[in-house]
């Protein structure tokens, strides 16, 4: 009999700030009688300059161990590595690249390490002091890589910083995204003068 008790639990939240997408979870399981924090940056490879990339598109190898799986070496990967984790990274893994989906990358940190007991056994973690190491983490992308690709609110696609601007609502646009919306207005404002010529017959 399945036994609700022995079941893993999850509540997940996901964002994005400074257009990078994240998601944070915290877990709760068997053994541990607290729950498990981890955070994770979710980059396309789209969104990284070309010069930057090969911090992130890591080559795999082999592992030594009998399982022979493939691993990352992240831990040395200079951009990624010092991003302001929580105790370090301690996640890497590829999504994508296939079938023609793009390549992205979701990399991240945990709570459960030696040196976490004493809080995870005093009260735990809060998830506002998870969102502000998120908040950190990604300040320290941006600092690092300044020129980090923006995503178009209107069309998706990602842009030089210097392609685009926010607009009076605070929202980045593209150059052409904007040129893309106006058309798009335009196109929508004859469509609903046709319909009035109709229906005035």
């Amino acid at each position: 009999m399945i036994e609700k008790e022995n079941l893993t639990y999850q509540e997940i939240w996901r964002g994005d700030h400074k257009d990078v997408s994240f998601e944070i979870r915290k877990t709760k399981v068997k053994p541990y009688d607290y729950p498990l924090w981890t955070y994770y940056l979710m980059i396309p490879m789209k969104q990284v300059p070309e010069k930057y990339k090969s911090y992130f598109d890591l080559q795999p190898k082999k592992s030594d161990l009998p399982s022979g799986r493939i691993i990352y070496s992240y831990m040395s990967a200079s951009i990624i590595n010092n991003l302001d984790w929580h105790c370090g990274i301690t996640f890497y893994e590829k999504r994508g690249g296939i079938d023609g989906e793009p390549l992205w990358i979701k990399i991240g940190c945990d709570y459960n390490h030696y040196w976490d007991e004493e809080v995870n056994h005093s009260g735990g973690y809060s998830f506002d002091w998870i969102l502000k190491d998120v908040e950190n983490t990604i300040n320290k992308l941006h600092e690092l890589i300044s020129n980090l690709y923006r995503r178009c609110s209107w069309n998706g696609k990602f842009y030089a910083p210097d392609q685009g601007k926010e607009n009076e609502k605070g929202v980045w646009i593209s150059f052409e995204g904007e040129k893309q919306r106006q058309e798009y207005l335009l196109k929508e404002e004859k469509r609903k003068e046709e319909i009035k010529t109709i229906i005035k017959g």
